[in-house]
């Protein structure tokens, strides 16, 4: 009876024995689970603008693993939604992610206009997407050392002259707009607008459509 007690002791110990050893070629066979977001973190974001060449957005990057994707997102004035860009995917670690908008040739972009930039990376096709802090960046002519005047409805941008030739431009803008403003009954909303180009060393700006003098 002792002896029997063993005997099954002993099959016992080996069956267990058995299960662990599956369990453990199991614990092998089962794929990594997916990224998650909170293996995935943005630094603080940046760019270096260049007048009629590019702007470089920068941002530092620390991953468990690589993420499924990762994309630049560009908001430009009255656009419907943003210009979204593919970017290159790092491996696991803190790297530096870049992207050069290109602003030669057919890319040019006018004066004055202000663009925000959004990194996001998104852990897995099917996950919400983990977004840096937004950046704003302005893009103005540094070719010229441009002075600038703003009245009620209209900015001038200018670089040649003097000031006060540059007020009485403002004044002519501004009665203009107001003008036409009663001509057709709408009234002005001020906001800010590029003012692209030179004409005759000065460039009324209204912030609300267009109308340079």
């Amino acid at each position: 009876m002792g002896e029997q007690a063993v005997i099954r002791g002993a099959h016992g110990l080996s069956a267990v024995r058995a299960l662990a050893a599956v369990a453990i070629v199991t614990a092998l066979l089962v794929p990594a689970g997916p990224v998650r977001a909170a293996d995935i973190s943005f630094g603080t974001p940046d760019a270096t603008v260049t007048y009629n060449e590019s702007i470089e957005f920068t941002v530092p990057i620390t991953t468990g693993v690589a993420p499924e994707r990762i994309e630049l997102r560009l908001g430009f004035p009255e656009a419907l939604g943003p210009h979204i860009t593919a970017v290159d995917v790092p491996g696991a670690g803190p790297q530096k992610l870049r992207y050069s908008l290109d602003l030669t040739g057919d890319g040019h972009m006018a004066p004055n206009t202000t663009i925000t930039a959004t990194w996001a990376a998104f852990a897995s096709a099917d996950a919400e997407p983990v977004l840096s802090e937004p950046l704003t960046v302005h893009y103005e002519d540094t070719s010229h050392k441009w002075q600038t005047v703003a009245g009620k409805l209209v900015t001038v941008h200018w670089y040649e002259g003097s000031e006060a030739f540059a007020r009485k431009a403002l004044q002519i803008a501004e009665d203009a707009v107001a003008r036409t403003s009663a001509l057709l009954g709408v009234t002005e909303t001020p906001r800010s607008a590029p003012a692209p180009g030179r004409t005759s060393g000065v460039r009324p700006t209204p912030r609300s459509g267009r109308c340079s003098r």
